[in-house]
């Protein structure tokens, strides 16, 4: 379902798509390679999630570059609600609204309330540029700027926290938006 929501994007612009296998035991390649004609597919050991996406990271030569989670949907209008922060200068990062999908139980309805709340906390930190995240699912990066950075940290556990403090302290304005949204 994830790449499909990211093949499906109303977008006018490029999307190119890396997947990573990141040595699951699972069927991931199997699924991946159903795609294999319209995306580009990195299988390789386990080294952990900054590390893959340094990798993809790597084979990336668009203007902006975004990370998915497998498990996570782009709402089909997801990317091109998003680009348009950043013609406002210095914006190097834009996150999307984040939703849990038909919550049932008790423990899904309260992650429903907190990713509820914290739509609303990452934009008003946004409009203050106190932004302290940039989630993995559905945040969107300059790509140069990036790069110019060195990527995500693969020593820490938060690379989403710790991106965001780099980015901040080296002067980029991160945005949140509530109209762009990711399952």
């Amino acid at each position: 379902e994830c790449i499909e929501s990211l093949l499906d994007q109303n977008y006018d612009g490029v999307i190119d798509i890396v997947a990573i296998n990141d040595g699951s035991e699972y069927s991931t390649m199997e699924e991946l390679q159903e795609f294999e004609d319209q995306i580009d597919i990195i299988d390789k050991s386990n080294t952990g999630k900054a590390n893959s996406m340094n990798q993809a990271l790597d084979m990336v030569d668009t203007e902006l570059v975004a990370c998915m989670d497998a498990d996570s949907i782009a709402d089909e209008d997801m990317v091109s609600n998003m680009v348009g922060y950043f013609e406002e200068d210095d914006v190097k990062g834009v996150t999307p609204a984040m939703k849990v999908r038909n919550p049932e139980t008790w423990a899904e309805k309260m992650i429903w309330t907190e990713f509820t709340y914290n739509i609303l906390l990452r934009k008003l930190f946004a409009i203050f540029d106190a932004q302290w995240v940039m989630p993995g699912p559905g945040s969107i990066y300059e790509t140069d700027y990036l790069k110019e950075l060195g990527g995500w940290d693969e020593e820490t556990l938060t690379e989403d926290m710790e991106i965001a403090f780099r980015m901040f302290k080296n002067g980029s304005k991160l945005k949140s938006t509530t109209n762009a949204f990711t399952i």
